[in-house]
């Protein structure tokens, strides 16, 4: 397997941050599911090649004007420092395998029946009442994925 650089990767907005109750099909719940969070989904991309369909969700009361933030080919994590001093700590996560099911295999541009990865991550912050909370999708038989949270 290839190990990724940072200049091989590229992030695709699909859905642009909105204001909206929590998604209900996310494995983790929020402590506080009546709050207003941000939603959005994102690509990332190697060699135009999809590795990974991320769908994010967060309390929007910490992070004023994250609509207007640029996400394309940024790291998020970096963008939450960088803009609202919110620091990533650590977290949870649930992952197993599946076999891909419409509307994905075309999000993802893979066949039907195709076994991808699938991550839920309840991510915790400097903050104790911001988390962050990821429903991912990855095709990992070309290259390695790796990060730290």
């Amino acid at each position: 397997r290839e190990e990724l650089k940072e200049e091989d990767i590229r992030t695709e907005i699909l859905k642009k941050p909105l204001l909206m109750p929590f998604p209900s099909d996310f494995l983790f719940a929020p402590t506080h599911p009546n709050e207003p969070f941000y939603y959005f989904e994102r690509l990332r991309l190697v060699n135009k090649e999809v590795i990974f369909f991320e769908r994010l969700a967060f309390p929007a009361a910490d992070v004023p004007d994250f609509h207007k933030q640029k996400l394309e080919n940024r790291s998020l994590f970096g963008v939450f420092r960088s803009r609202y001093n919110i620091i990533v700590k650590g977290g949870e996560e649930k992952v197993w395998a599946t076999a891909a099911q419409a509307p994905l295999t075309d999000i993802m541009r893979v066949a039907e029946h195709t076994p991808v990865l699938r991550l839920e991550k309840c991510i915790e912050t400097n903050r104790p009442h911001f988390t962050i909370y990821s429903s991912l999708y990855a095709c990992t038989d070309t290259y390695l994925l790796k990060g730290r949270f």
